[in-house]
Formats: structure tokens, sequence, C-alpha cells
């Protein structure tokens, strides 16, 4: 209503990230992800940008329920690290939600030395949404499908959905109810 436009995304603070990009595929990491969300208001009429770092977690691939693209929404799903370590050995080992109104964080740990891509949300029949992401449990050396409840990532994965060997990175996608 007051004609600002508000984006989410995940802002690095110079292009050292492609050294980090490097050294993964290199096997050689030197420095660590440092990628964090950000919150950009655009005010075309007043042609001013503010940007709000909203929170710590180093993370990528901001999204939200895509029934709310474009509209205003709370919470935005991301893959993170949950360390410092972390940010230094590679993939993202959780999935968090954040809440953009109060700052809150809610961690969903996918299991031991287990990393995972994006989340990509579905809406849920009744209500709600579903989250989920593909994940690589080394220990197992297989890939799965974490499905979490948006509504109570506290409660950690619902279901995971195994397949017999590792599934190349990453899970970009879109779903559809059922005749969508």
């Amino acid at each position: 209503p007051d004609g600002t436009i508000t984006v989410d995304l995940v802002r690095y603070e110079d292009f050292s990230t492609m050294q980090w990009l490097d050294g993964i595929l290199g096997d050689q990491l030197e420095v660590a992800a440092a990628g964090y969300p950000h919150r950009i208001t655009l005010d075309p009429v007043a042609g001013v940008a503010t940007d709000q770092r909203i929170s710590s977690a180093r993370c990528e691939f901001p999204r939200i329920d895509p029934c709310l693209e474009g509209a205003a929404h709370r919470y935005i799903w991301m893959a993170a690290h949950s360390t410092e370590a972390s940010a230094r050995r590679g993939i993202q080992d959780r999935v968090i939600r954040l809440d953009a109104q109060t700052g809150a964080e809610d961690w969903v740990d996918l299991g031991d030395q287990t990393f995972c891509s994006e989340p990509v949300l579905a809406a849920r029949e009744g209500g709600g949404t579903w989250v989920m992401s593909l994940a690589y449990d080394v220990q197992q050396d297989a890939s799965f499908v974490a499905v979490i409840d948006g509504d109570r990532p506290e409660d950690g994965p619902l279901a995971k959905v195994w397949f017999e060997q590792p599934i190349p990175y990453t899970f970009h996608g879109s779903f559809l109810p059922a005749g969508g």
C-alpha cells in the first residue's frame, strides 16, 4: 500500500564467494561461505533503496511459500551452515526457517554428516506447507528427500524418502496441486 517493493535475498559482501565455490570443486576450501539473508526495500518514488541484514545465519537458496510470491510473507526457508566449520566444509548441513517478522530461527537437523540442497515448498491439502530438501547422507552414501511440516519445523523431518544411490545436487523445482 505504501508503494515500496520488498526483496528478500542472500547477499555476499563481495565476489570472494567464487573462491568458496572453486574450493568445493577443487576440494580445497580456504574460505568459509559468507552469504547472509538480507531484506532490501525499494522506494521507486523516492529513488531510495535500503538494505538490512536480517539474520547471522550463513545460508543460500531462500524460498518462500509460492502462494505468497509477490505478496507479504512471514517465513523464509533456506539451506544453511550450522557452524563456521560447516561453512568451510562445503555444502549446507541444515534447513532453516527464518521468521521475517520476529527474527526467530528454526533449524532443522537432517542427520549427522548429512548435507542438503535448497528447500522446495509445496502447498499441503487443507492448508499449510510441506518443505522438502534433497539431502546426502555421507555415512549411508545415499540420498533422500526430507519432508518437513512447514508449520512445525521443530519436529524435524516427518519422513525421509530414500534413494538407492547418491543423487547429484540440487533440487530446483516447483509443485502444483493434483489436477493443477
